[in-house]
């Protein structure tokens, strides 16, 4: 009977195959990787798949391309029908269509049913507007649209994060070894630079605890990890101010804030400023993209420090980490950022 191991890595070759020819459909895909990560223990990427297949939950961090996305709110009147005259002086006092942007946490089977049509939502708003050609008010209700666009375009999103993740899976699962290697050498160079910076004690502390056979430690590694990317943004942030104007947020403005408990938002501003003038923008924006995915991935596990962790979410999140940091070490040259220079593209 194949090992666990051997079956994973047959569920993520089908899914790397399924994208490839575009065979069978995303659901079915997410399954897999449910099932996958189970066999090999992985919960933190098991809850992960979960959430895209039936939907985030509140407390959940949604990943990139689902937040602040395209919607369009839309004021109904409740006349059941209005002249093209009438329309002309009440659209001139209240515009039937508005644009924003909101985060969209929807199951696949819910945005697989609504991809050709998109979707609209009733809401609670009501707006009433003065007709002078009526003499009389109209009551126009709130519904929230979700373009098809806006929801296909999530699903090539989660297509491309499931294909990599079965793609770096099947890696890992069938070069072993040779990956661990790999991995060695890379946290070497990591090490060192980091020391450079005066944070080689950080790096110590992690690794001793994460060798420690009590849960405890397991917990104060992973907590480690967190401590780490806040130093690393202190050292490589320095800019003062509140707010990077050059990225989208949940900051004043629709801005990014970059206060001192927004780290990784410190680092992605970092990322931005380093990147943007060595790379190409489509490149650059999906490396970005692609680094705070993992960087929130790395947040959602942490959040089980709070209680007993286990050993191989221990080790998972110090990995994670480490990539993180090798992302920054290998595309920067990890000088901080004093002030803040606009972005010309």
């Amino acid at each position: 009977m194949p090992s666990s191991q051997e079956q994973a890595l047959a569920l993520f070759q089908e899914m790397v195959q399924d994208t490839l020819v575009k065979r069978g459909c995303l659901s079915d895909n997410l399954r897999r990787g449910i099932y996958a990560c189970a066999l090999m223990g992985w919960d933190a990427q098991k809850e992960r798949f979960r959430a895209e297949l039936n939907g985030f939950a509140g407390d959940q961090v949604l990943p990139w391309y689902r937040q602040q996305q395209h919607v369009v709110t839309v004021w109904r009147s409740t006349v059941p029908a209005m002249t093209t005259f009438t329309r002309m002086f009440v659209e001139g006092l209240l515009p039937e269509y508005e644009p924003k942007r909101q985060d969209i946490a929807s199951g696949m089977t819910q945005l697989e049913l609504v991809q050709t049509t998109g979707i609209s939502y009733s809401m609670s708003g009501t707006k009433e507007v003065y007709s002078r050609l009526d003499k009389a008010n109209i009551i126009f209700n709130e519904t929230l649209q979700i373009p098809a666009s806006t929801i296909q375009l999530i699903l090539a999103r989660i297509m491309d994060w499931c294909f990599e993740f079965a793609t770096q899976a099947c890696i890992l699962l069938e070069f072993g070894s040779f990956t661990e290697e790999t991995f060695n050498g890379y946290r070497a160079a990591v090490d060192d630079k980091l020391s450079a910076m005066g944070l080689g004690q950080s790096l110590n502390a992690i690794s001793s605890n994460l060798k420690s056979t009590e849960p405890l430690s397991w917990q104060l590694a992973v907590l480690g990890c967190r401590a780490l990317l806040q130093k690393v943004a202190d050292v490589l942030w320095r800019d003062p101010r509140p707010i990077y104007d050059e990225l989208r947020g949940q900051g004043p403005g629709g801005k990014l804030q970059v206060t001192q408990d927004k780290y990784k938002n410190r680092l992605m501003a970092y990322l931005h400023q380093k990147g943007a003038r060595t790379s190409g923008e489509d490149f650059l924006s999906r490396q970005l993209n692609r680094l705070a995915d993992s960087v929130d991935d790395l947040i959602d596990l942490q959040s089980k420090a709070k209680a007993e962790i286990a050993y191989r979410d221990a080790v998972l999140a110090v990995v994670t980490t480490y990539s993180v940091l090798g992302e920054l070490c290998i595309r920067t040259n990890m000088q901080p950022v004093t002030q803040y220079e606009p972005i010309t593209y």
